[in-house]
């Protein structure tokens, strides 16, 4: 997995790239279900939701990338 951050003027724009092929999909688990193998996937996507209203998915190579823009406060 890597993770890049890029700074603007305007905005913060985060990528996160790892090497599964599968679309992202947010997927909220209950603690009964922790112990599930889909328990270690989507729960990132949540946090993603949770900081922008809108983000993106696309191949990269043999995965894919998640990237999302973060506007920044102007003064």
């Amino acid at each position: 997995m890597d993770v890049r951050l890029r700074a603007f003027e305007d905005r913060l724009r985060l990528e996160v790239r790892d090497s599964a092929t599968n679309p992202p999909i947010p997927s909220p688990l209950s603690l009964t279900e922790e112990e599930a193998p889909e328990a270690e996937h989507g729960r990132g996507m949540l946090i993603v939701e949770a900081l922008a209203g809108e983000w993106t998915s696309y191949p990269n190579g043999q995965g894919k990338t998640v990237a999302l823009n973060l506007v920044i406060p102007q003064e």
